[in-house]
């Protein structure tokens, strides 16, 4: 099924950032729009609908003290913003698909704000086993 077509905002207002765990590893790719601290706005409220993310901040909080962060590219179009978040989480790879240690939930580029996903029994599966590599 295709994906619906929106109307993305051309003004180089937006950026992509990272989070990472207090080994240094990335654990999160997400894109934020200049002024609203999207980065830092994921160390004071839990997402209901991604425990692996909760649990990663949660984890380097105790061992760390904070959830070390950067800005990846900023100054970009909102379509640029959503390529580049496409495009590191599948150079990355996704812990819940076994192909690398990111907490995202999805591809990325799909504006996941108020996302309610519940995994299927193979992808707990799935999510249990790569919990174990790492």
């Amino acid at each position: 099924m295709p994906r619906k077509k929106r109307n993305l905002d051309t003004r180089p207002i937006y950026y992509c950032y990272g989070l990472f765990d207090w080994c240094g590893i990335p654990r999160y790719i997400g894109k934020g729009k200049e002024g609203n601290k999207r980065e830092t706005v994921h160390e004071r409220s839990s997402d209901p609908s991604n425990w692996l993310k909760n649990e990663f901040i949660e984890q380097t909080w105790i061992m760390f003290g904070e959830v070390p962060k950067i800005i990846i590219r900023n100054k970009l179009t909102e379509a640029e913003a959503f390529q580049t978040e496409i495009s590191l989480i599948k150079a990355i790879g996704r812990l819940d698909q076994g192909t690398g240690p990111l907490t995202n939930m999805t591809d990325g580029g799909d504006g996941t704000s108020g996302h309610c996903y519940r995994h299927t029994d193979l992808e707990k599966e799935r999510i249990g086993k790569a919990l174990r590599l790492y």
